[in-house]
């Protein structure tokens, strides 16, 4: 199985970071036995001219009616890579992991991997940012846990290809893509997450950078606007109508 990690061409640093690690992840035997072999993918930038042709799925009105926001061209960018990778695994028609290169590993990484293969998950996350919410929804006496709460946070992830299917099937971008991916109410995936996580952050400083202001809001008509807090309560309304008759995963 490939692992792919999603790396700027100009992050020298990180990919190098990220090549020692994965070196000394490939010396354990179980890296063989799972068949692993990782290669660097190539980010989209949000400065070059590819950009360009995914930013064309980016609704701006979607996307503040949705959340009361904007995205920064980089929030696009790296919406992007993954569904680059998304695609990827269409094509190969085979699992991928896929990972972001400010990543550590935690000791039982390998372990946790071997039970996702032999789970019927077809998106299983290894970690998630919100360090106050606790996922309490354990599918029996497993590892595995499901969520339909906000938990952010996409730097690592087993994904199938009816996963990946489902995901590109949206051909709107209205929010960034670790929110996208575990919105299980818009493409129908469960939301799995594999507890203890699989790896951690490493402290490197966000490649996203920017800081989104208030002002690019005045570029939404007025009308949105003014529509946005009742769109709003109305997408909590139809979510909590979702939760309600939600079926919870098994394995």
């Amino acid at each position: 199985m490939k692992i792919f990690i999603i790396n700027l061409e100009k992050s020298k640093d990180r990919r190098y970071a990220m090549q020692n690690k994965m070196d000394l992840l490939s010396q354990n035997p179980l890296y063989s036995k799972l068949h692993l072999e990782y290669e660097f993918f190539k980010a989209t930038d949000s400065k070059s001219e590819e950009f360009l042709e995914y930013k064309k799925f980016y609704n701006p009105i979607a996307c503040y009616m949705l959340h009361g926001i904007l995205l920064l061209d980089t929030e696009i960018a790296c919406y992007a890579s993954h569904y680059r990778l998304w695609q990827e695994c269409i094509k190969r028609q085979e699992p991928i992991i896929v990972l972001e290169d400010d990543i550590n590993f935690e000791p039982h990484f390998l372990q946790g991997i071997q039970e996702i293969c032999e789970s019927q998950f077809p998106f299983v996350r290894f970690y998630f940012c919100k360090k106050n919410i606790k996922i309490k929804n354990r599918i029996k006496d497993s590892n595995f846990f499901w969520t339909l709460k906000t938990t952010n946070g996409i730097q690592g992830y087993y994904l199938t290809p009816q996963a990946a299917q489902k995901f590109v099937a949206q051909k709107i971008w209205n929010g960034q893509v670790d929110t996208y991916m575990e919105y299980v109410l818009q493409h129908g995936i469960d939301n799995i997450i594999y507890q203890p996580f699989l790896i951690s952050e490493d402290g490197s400083p966000t490649t996203i950078g920017g800081i989104r202001g208030s002002g690019n809001i005045k570029t939404i008509p007025l009308l949105y606007r003014i529509l946005q807090p009742f769109y709003f309560h109305y997408r909590k309304l139809k979510r909590a109508f979702f939760k309600f008759y939600y079926t919870p995963p098994k394995l």
